[in-house]
């Protein structure tokens, strides 16, 4: 009987060293094995450290596990145990009774999660889970089918993680940043979504480069909160309720070859296949931001800033036809304000884009860099409001942009070879009423389609066909003032051949264009007396006649005074005009001819006097000797009287100088005395 039962035990003896020979020493090295084997099955790297076993608790431990599920994301733990039960040995699915993960952690690309604590505890159909430290979990994992609902709470997880699917789409690099969660995390093999996240969600201290990463950050805030955030997968789609943006800042540039830096991040195609990603952020609140703006075209540069930026971005999102409205304020540079209120579609700006853009109390010292490029003009001071308001449709952009500018003083001309050749001064000049202030309407048009298209160069393009208009015709602008189309007559003063007197349409247009001159207080005008060689020679002559005809009739005529019509009835006046005949050259017999031609010609004696009179006359006054340079001295009159004329109605007088004569065709106004504008020192600095 004891020999049956020292066999027995030493049987049994031997069967547990060799179950514990196979569990702590042969299964160890199995495992490693099998684990390593099924990694690579399925494409992935599996490094194990060290694998024990422990048959008589049923339990195994990895440790330095690490998985590489990618290129850039990697698993690891510093220890895994797992722990089964006699129960699950005899069960089909040979499913552990816990797992337990210590000093987790995940790598993805250059950051790492960590450090992670989970435990995994069988339950009816699945498994509790529960996790600690920067990713935290707890929650119901369900094997078949495989699903997970689960509250999440994540804290200061590095956003760098995302690296290398933001590279897969554009050009820029999330140098820094973290993210923070708490909410429902679902996920669901077999059903739709297959993931799902409700709950809130905060991006920190975020900073965005672009290509040019030694430059300053594309983009960066301190904060941004979602306190309900929606986010699936299968379908793809990203709701957010109420977003707060603190601090944000951003930089658009334009290079030197013309191009924004925003143009330099789209990358070509992207990936092909890809499900398209449904945004709807319902209002998205901005504190505290600043947008940075240089253009690097011109010379010198020019640079300016948008601080203290805030408003509210509503209905932001490419999932409907609605379109984001925007209403933001802010402060641009010391003292100037900026508004910007409408309507865009921030995934489809070239088809929906209503916007208007309200600027007050700029420092147009800055605009220099522009100011230099399209008129050639440094600004030595003034300041700048601008209501620009841009509507796009199907790639067509409408602005109807009205600018106010105050006190504006240039500095020194810039010469180069964009710089126009107009004359800027005067249209200034012109431009600018009695109140100091320059108003103007700038419509713009242009093809966003157009790969050449610059809204820059465009509203430059705009000014200097305004500027070219007002130059070659500034007169118009001044009539434009006065209403009725007066333009044509504030050029210039007509008088009648041989006069220096303003007649009352003359004198209606010097009113006229005194008016225009206190609308325009910086304009100054130069009088170019004007007179017709033949036209007021013949008159001059005519009149020194008409003078020596009353002077011999025994007349008196005050200096200056018109002599007026003669009476060839009168005999004191035939005597007289046959005398002056005879003394400038005339003869009896020339006379006793013209006579006869006139009675000849005349059908009776007094018609007859009268015709033979006229013809005396005619060659007297051909002969009549005129003083020397009388033509310049009518001119110079001419321009004293118009002069006089604006310095009556309050022009002051050094605004108008009397300039060189000019000659000066007869027309049917008669002979005009020119009026030539002129800005002098009016908008330059000292």
């Amino acid at each position: 009987m004891r020999k049956p039962l020292l066999l027995l035990s030493a049987a049994v003896l031997a069967l547990a060293a060799l179950y514990a020979a196979a569990g702590y020493w042969l299964l160890p090295g199995y495992l490693r094995q099998q684990l390593v084997a099924e990694a690579a099955r399925l494409g992935h790297e599996l490094k194990l450290e060290a694998v024990r076993t422990d048959p008589f608790r049923l339990s195994a431990e990895l440790q330095g596990a690490e998985l590489t599920l990618t290129e850039d994301v990697r698993v690891s733990a510093r220890r895994v145990r797992v722990e089964l039960k006699l129960a699950s040995l005899l069960s089909k699915d040979l499913l552990p009774e816990r797992i337990s993960l210590a000093g987790g952690a995940v790598e993805l690309a250059d950051s790492r999660i960590q450090p992670i604590e989970a435990t995994l505890v069988r339950q009816a159909g699945g498994y509790r889970v529960a996790a600690d430290g920067a990713l935290s979990l707890q929650g119901s994992l369900a094997l078949a089918p495989l699903s997970l609902d689960a509250t999440v709470a994540a804290s200061e997880l590095p956003l760098a993680a995302a690296q290398p699917w933001i590279s897969q789409l554009a050009r820029v690099e999330l140098t820094s940043g973290s993210a923070s969660a708490r909410g429902r995390l679902r996920f669901d093999s077999a059903g739709a979504p297959r993931f799902a996240y409700t709950g809130a969600l905060s991006l920190h201290d975020v900073i965005v480069r672009g290509p040019e990463s030694a430059s300053a950050p594309l983009a960066s805030w301190k904060s941004l909160d979602g306190t309900d955030v929606k986010l699936t997968l299968g379908p793809n789609r990203l709701e957010i309720g109420e977003m707060r943006l603190e601090r944000p800042a951003a930089r658009l540039a334009i290079g030197a070859d013309g191009h924004t830096n925003l143009a330099r991040l789209a990358k070509p195609g992207g990936k092909s296949g890809a499900a398209p990603f449904q945004v709807a952020v319902r209002r998205l609140a901005v504190r505290d931001g600043r947008l940075d703006f240089t253009d690097l075209t011109l010379e010198p540069r020019f640079a300016t800033s948008i601080r203290e930026l805030s408003g509210v971005v509503s209905g932001l999102g490419n999932d409907g036809d609605d379109d984001a409205r925007v209403e933001l304020d802010g402060r641009v540079d010391q003292y100037g304000t900026a508004r910007i209120r409408g309507v865009i579609n921030p995934f489809a700006p070239q088809t929906r884009t209503s916007v208007t853009m309200s600027f007050r109390n700029l420092e147009m010292k800055a605009l220099t860099p522009y100011a230099a490029k399209f008129a050639g003009y440094r600004i030595e001071s003034g300041k700048l409001s601008a209501d620009l308001r841009y509507r796009v449709r199907d790639s067509r952009l409408v602005g109807d942009n009205r600018v106010v500018i105050d006190s504006l003083v240039l500095g020194e001309r810039v010469e180069g070879k964009q710089a126009p050749q107009l004359p800027i001064e005067l249209a200034i000049a012109l431009l600018t009423d009695a109140k100091g202030r320059i108003e103007l309407g700038l419509p713009v048009r242009g093809d966003l389609s157009d790969p050449e298209f610059s809204l820059a160069q465009l509203t430059g393009k705009v000014i200097g066909n305004l500027l070219e208009r007002i130059a070659s015709a500034p007169f118009r602008l001044l009539g434009s003032l006065l209403g009725g189309g007066r333009d044509s007559d504030l050029d210039g003063i007509a008088f009648e051949p041989g006069s220096a007197r303003l007649d009352p349409p003359q004198q209606e247009n010097a009113a006229a264009l005194a008016r225009a001159l206190a609308a325009r207080p910086q304009v100054s005008l130069a009088v170019r007396g004007g007179y017709d060689s033949e036209a007021d020679t013949a008159a001059l002559r005519g009149l020194a006649l008409r003078r020596e005809l009353v002077k011999r009739s025994g007349f008196r005529l005050p200096a200056g005074e018109d002599p007026g019509a003669l009476d060839p009835s009168d005999p004191r006046t035939r005597q007289a005009m046959e005398t002056l005949f005879i003394e400038h050259g005339g003869t009896a017999m020339l006379m006793r001819e013209t006579r006869r031609a006139a009675e000849q010609a005349a059908g009776d004696p007094r018609a007859a006097e009268r015709r033979y009179l006229r013809e005396l006359s005619a060659q007297i006054s051909a002969r009549m000797p005129l003083p020397a340079g009388a033509g310049e001295a009518l001119a110079r009159s001419r321009a004293e009287a118009v002069r006089s004329a604006l310095l009556a109605r309050g022009v002051a007088p050094e605004r108008v100088r009397i300039g060189e004569s000019a000659p000066s065709a007869l027309d049917e106004k008669g002979v005009r005395t020119a009026v030539v504008l002129d800005a002098g020192q009016a908008g330059r600095g000292g």
